[in-house]
């Protein structure tokens, strides 16, 4: 029998939409997910279980549990979340070098700019 982490047969409330809203942020749940899963092999039980004995009764729950990325972490922290935000983010970083030197290298040109009366 399959078992569900989440109880089909309540009425949505808006707290749920508020609780959503706070999971759905960028969390560091890698650690803590691991730390289950290896409990869950020592004992040789399921991970659904240990999460219901620690009194999550939902994904939800233990998600918002896990504290967030904190703004100014390391991009190699963001690799639990896939190889495409960390190079999101180093491509960024490196778009915004770029756009520095084009801005260094064009100052010469708007100073021969600024001193000619005409152009």
């Amino acid at each position: 029998p399959s078992r569900s982490m989440v109880d089909v047969s309540r009425t949505i409330e808006l707290e749920d939409f508020r609780r959503w809203n706070r999971v759905c942020h960028t969390r560091k749940i890698q650690d803590k997910y691991q730390a289950l899963v290896k409990e869950a092999q020592d004992r040789n039980v399921d991970v659904r279980d240990i999460l219901t004995e620690r009194k999550f009764n939902s994904w939800a729950e233990f998600a918002d549990s896990c504290g967030q990325f904190p703004l100014r972490c390391r991009l190699k922290e963001f690799s639990e979340l896939g190889s495409g935000w960390v190079l999101y983010f180093y491509f960024l970083r490196f778009m915004m070098a770029v756009m520095f030197i084009f801005v260094i290298m064009h100052f010469p040109i708007l100073i021969i700019y600024a001193t000619h009366g005409s152009l």
